[in-house]
């Protein structure tokens, strides 16, 4: 069932007040720390992704894996200053171009479904993921780490102010507030 946007704007973040106020967890325990936190990629389940600001990754093949805070923060850097429909005002973001952590993967050319802690999801066509102008997974804003609370501590969306195919419904709808999964399907 296709839920309208402004619907899910409103209700989605009350259910998540709601769940932090009676104590449920929004996601799976941090990895501990350590060797095994250290590692950049590790194999995992689709049913089990990676918390702390992972990323997992399920490709086409379905040998899933885990890409860290830390290693998004060493691909190529994407910063832009746009307003969004949530927050007041315009803010600077700071984070990696999905076009180009796709071709760090050597994954290009493929739809995309982003999804969230709560199980939002949203199909990223190919055709926004040009290089430069394409959604970006920010995870600082106005210089800051991105709080998981607060949009975070990954955050899939465009340079809304910089073009008007951008200020649209659709647009809006495929941005992904607490990014922790992307499907890659061919």
């Amino acid at each position: 069932m296709l839920v309208p946007f402004a619907f899910r704007a409103l209700v989605a973040p009350l259910a998540i007040a709601l769940a932090l106020a009676i104590g449920l967890p929004l996601g799976p325990k941090p990895l501990p720390v350590g060797e095994a936190a250290s590692l950049m990629a590790l194999p995992i389940s689709e049913q089990a992704p990676v918390a702390g600001g992972a990323l997992t990754i399920l490709p086409p093949d379905g040998a899933a894996f885990a890409i860290s805070l830390e290693t998004l923060r060493s691909l190529k850097r994407t910063q832009f200053t746009t307003s969004t429909i949530w927050t007041d005002g315009s803010h600077h973001f700071t984070g990696v171009a999905l076009a180009d952590l796709l071709a760090h993967l050597n994954a290009g050319g493929q739809t995309v479904e982003a999804m969230a802690l709560n199980d939002y999801a949203a199909m990223i066509p190919p055709g926004d993921l040009r290089h430069g102008a394409g959604p970006v997974i920010a995870y600082e804003m106005d210089g800051q780490p991105l709080p998981r609370r607060g949009f975070g501590p990954l955050w899939l969306l465009y340079p809304f102010d910089s073009s008007a195919y951008f200020r649209t419904e659709s647009v809006y709808a495929r941005s992904v507030t607490q990014l922790n999964r992307l499907r890659l399907d061919p």
